[in-house]
């Protein structure tokens, strides 16, 4: 995949605020997100280089980031699930002591 590293490119963006959290520092995004709680002040345009980098290591780099927040998410679902569980087991042994 040909980048155009180095090429200075021009992109319309958004400024937006997210003043349910009382975030009052504008920030950018591609598109209008006031339909989703967000303040639009306006569109400008940036202009940027293009960094310089290997694309395929990066799209690894985000893979295994990927992979990593699946591993983070899974031990969570199983911590829930083994806590339910143990409430289970607690019951019952709570009833034979009965």
């Amino acid at each position: 995949m040909k980048m155009p590293t180095g090429e200075t490119l021009v992109q319309k963006m958004f400024v937006h605020l997210n003043l349910r959290y009382g975030n009052k520092e504008p920030f950018l995004m591609g598109c209008d997100m006031s339909s989703h709680g967000y303040t639009c002040l306006g569109e400008v345009e940036v202009s940027y280089v293009v960094p310089d980098c290997n694309v395929i290591e990066k799209a690894v780099e985000s893979l295994e980031k990927q992979i990593e927040q699946e591993r983070a998410d899974s031990h969570l679902k199983i911590v829930a699930l083994q806590e339910k569980i143990q409430n289970l087991l607690a019951i019952g042994h709570d009833k034979d002591e009965e």
